[in-house]
């Protein structure tokens, strides 16, 4: 009995003791479930792309631009790739740069308004041109121009870049110079399609009369034929015109301000390239003899060739007015 009540007291104090020492910090508290969280993870984001930074690639409507004469101003209709949304834009504009190639040096900045055509295109007018001129234009930027409190300055808004290196004219008064763009746009056109690689078809050779491996006479034929009395014997046209002459004579006419683009060239003068090959004239700088053209077979494509030289080729012949329909 004595035993047991000893025993029971030493467990009392014992208690007491672990109680008071656990509440003092002395012995740790028991051990709890551990839930580890989950390891975190550092968000990873792609930047979008500036617009400064994105080239949009473009189709230019030549059967629309080449429609009605324009001696005074170039026509621009563009579609790009990703539209451009007009009703997200209050005074849309674009920055272009573009190039004389008669005077290949000289670089033209205009900036001008854009606007939206009926058919989801975008149009805009270049005014800083001479009659009867080839331009090409190296650089289009569109901006919107937000409305501005009254005092403040508020920049422009660059929405993109769009892709262009594009050929375009202005003709003059005369049928014969209004053909010779509208044959021009129509190789440009068909230059511009080939760059596409679904393109690159035999289906679209066709379409020139090409039924062989040689088509650059039946190219420039098709390019011209609805403006001129060209016929399959290309180069004889002209002679029989008397319009056929050593390419000596491209940069005396193109010094004395006569268009030459649409003109046919014929021959190459090395010997081991082909003596028949035909190309069309885009427009040649007189003073250093740059030449710019469009082949059909060129590579078995239809291409722009934008460092040729006039001393290449043998023979060119000149659309006249004598020729056109």
């Amino acid at each position: 009995m004595r035993v047991s009540f000893v025993l029971f007291f030493l467990f009392i104090i014992g208690s007491n003791h672990s109680a008071l020492a656990a509440r003092r910090g002395n012995v740790p508290p028991p051990p709890t479930a551990v839930h580890e969280a989950p390891p975190v993870v550092a968000a990873t984001t792609v930047p979008a792309p500036r617009p400064e930074e994105t080239l949009d690639g473009a189709f230019y409507a030549y059967d629309d631009m080449g429609k009605s004469p324009s001696s005074d101003l170039l026509n621009v209709k563009f579609r790009t790739s990703n539209p451009l949304r007009f009703d997200q834009m209050t005074a849309p504009f674009v920055k272009v740069k573009y190039v004389k190639l008669r005077e290949s040096g000289k670089v033209i900045e205009e900036e001008v308004p854009l606007s939206a055509t009926k058919d989801a295109f975008a149009t805009f007018d270049l005014k800083k041109v001479s009659p009867t001129t080839v331009y090409r234009i190296d650089s289009i930027e569109v901006f919107d121009r937000k409305p501005c409190p009254e005092g403040e300055s508020c920049p422009a808004k660059l929405i993109k870049k769009v892709g262009a290196d594009i050929y375009l004219a202005t003709d003059g008064p005369t049928k014969e110079l209004q053909n010779r763009r509208r044959a021009l746009y129509r190789a440009l056109k068909e230059a511009v399609a080939w760059r596409n690689p679904s393109n690159v078809d035999w289906e679209r050779r066709r379409q020139y009369g090409a039924n062989g491996p040689d088509w650059c006479w039946t190219f420039y034929e098709y390019c011209t034929k609805p403006y001129s009395n060209v016929s399959v014997d290309v180069m004889g046209s002209f002679s029989a015109r008397g319009s056929s002459y050593y390419t000596g004579e491209i940069l005396r006419k193109t010094a004395g301000h006569s268009p030459v683009f649409g003109n046919l060239l014929k021959g190459f003068t090395d010997q081991n390239k082909s003596s028949n090959h035909v190309a069309m004239i885009i427009d040649v700088d007189p003073v250093t003899g740059k030449m710019w053209t469009v082949h059909g077979n060129r590579n078995g494509q239809v291409q722009i060739v934008d460092d040729d030289n006039v001393n290449t080729y043998k023979n060119f012949g000149h659309l006249s007015e004598t020729m056109m329909r």
